[in-house]
């Protein structure tokens, strides 16, 4: 993921580094709510969800990982049960946007610009298999270095909502 400063650095096509910055729950994160929300997201992707399992395997390294864990959820970094759900990007219940990272790993993301996003939060070339929300019809993506690289559609739009306006990403997304 990037920091602040380094998203700021990025440029882009149609809008500022600044017009597409969003001050959110994930940037604010100390290192290691960070790393453990990094180790979360690779365990569900692993389809590893068990909330329990994951405590086990962070409990070495973090002594303190129930209360971590217990605060991380209540600031909405990941919803879950016993298991995980969802730890934004990465969804553990089917979506319709499915993603292949670069090393071969799959999984579902959130929404269809969530899926874009894991570009940038695992820094790996990815491809999206998704589907249009009001069509039903088949969209396909590349993205690498940064850049969308192949998609179809060839007429396809990607609408974006201003979230910095939103509490319920997932809601108005």
């Amino acid at each position: 993921m990037y920091t602040k400063e380094e998203f700021l650095e990025l440029e882009f096509e149609n809008y500022t580094s600044q017009e597409l910055y969003l001050e959110h729950r994930y940037m604010n994160l100390k290192k290691k709510h960070q790393d453990i929300r990094v180790f979360i997201m690779e365990s569900v992707i692993d389809s590893k969800t068990s909330l329990e399992d994951i405590k086990n395997e962070l409990k070495n390294k973090y002594p303190d990982i129930d209360d971590i864990l217990i605060e991380m959820q209540e600031k909405g970094v990941f919803v879950a049960d016993e298991n995980i759900k969802f730890i934004y990007p990465v969804s553990a219940l089917p979506t319709s946007h499915r993603v292949k990272r670069e090393d071969g790993k799959e999984f579902y993301s959130m929404c269809a610009i969530d899926s874009m996003g894991t570009h940038f939060t695992f820094h790996q070339d990815i491809e999206i298999n998704s589907k249009c929300s009001e069509t039903g019809e088949s969209i396909n993506l590349k993205l690498s270095d940064g850049k969308l690289v192949s998609h179809s559609p060839e007429n396809l739009h990607i609408l974006h909502v201003d979230l910095n306006n939103h509490t319920d990403w997932a809601g108005n997304c």
